[in-house]
């Protein structure tokens, strides 16, 4: 399976580079709105991109940044690229497209640097990713503040963790409120 790939358009050029923090889904007002200037209109995969890196596979969670640092959640990578069965029918319709492979089974927390686009570290928060719908269990976006970052999976693991990788604290819901539905 080819490993997808992030742009990470909010480090377009380095006037923008530390312009704002981007600390949660949605931006710090949380409303999609960026405060950063002089952002160019248009990209693509050749110009106007300052780097790029391979993810382990792909997820429904957003980056979220603060100084140098962003992060993101992701399975790791599948162990095996299998085929997926075609679509089954659910009642009179049919599922579009082919079935996604979720990833592998370990939910990580990556950070990288802003200004490089290097990995500085990445851990597993929890183990259990499937596909549910659309989505595997790291579609949750991470939050910072700039000193924490915490994250929450799909299996209902939550976690704090420092912005060096050092966990702080983690429970999972499941076992405080029982299974998900």
């Amino acid at each position: 399976m080819k490993l997808k790939t992030l742009i990470l358009t909010m480090c377009l050029t380095p006037t923008a580079l530390f312009a704002s923090d981007w600390p949660q889904w949605r931006g710090s007002d949380m409303n999609g709105i960026s405060q950063a200037t002089g952002l160019p209109a248009e990209w693509n995969t050749e110009s106007n991109i300052i780097w790029k890196v391979d993810l382990p596979t792909w997820s429904g969670g957003t980056p979220v940044i603060h100084g140098d640092y962003i992060f993101l959640t992701s399975p790791s990578a599948p162990e095996a690229v299998e085929q997926m069965p075609e679509p089954e029918r659910q009642g009179r319709r049919r599922r579009r497209g082919p079935r996604r492979n979720p990833g592998g089974e370990d939910l990580m927390l990556l950070a990288f640097s802003r200004e490089t686009g290097k990995e500085l570290w990445r851990t597993v928060v929890d183990q259990g990713n499937h596909l549910w719908r659309k989505h595997n269990n790291t579609s949750p976006s991470p939050v910072t503040d700039g000193e924490h970052v915490w994250v929450v999976t799909g299996t209902g693991q939550v976690a704090g963790y420092t912005v060096e990788g050092k966990q702080v604290w983690s429970f999972n819901l499941q076992d405080l409120y029982g299974e998900f539905g």
